[in-house]
């Protein structure tokens, strides 16, 4: 019975919670998904610099 009341409660914060952590991870996926990209760019740039 303790077991059913906790998983109620978790349930509960969830749907509590479910925007913040529904946001969190879009940007830190977004964060994760730009950054190598933003990265190979800038070093294509430096390396396009320094070749000319």
């Amino acid at each position: 019975m303790p077991v059913f009341l906790f998983f109620v409660l978790f349930i509960k914060n969830l749907q509590k919670y479910y925007r913040i952590w529904y946001n969190f991870c879009v940007s830190f996926y977004s964060f994760l998904w730009s950054e190598p990209r933003l990265t190979f760019s800038y070093s294509r740039r430096e390396n396009g610099e320094k070749r000319y």
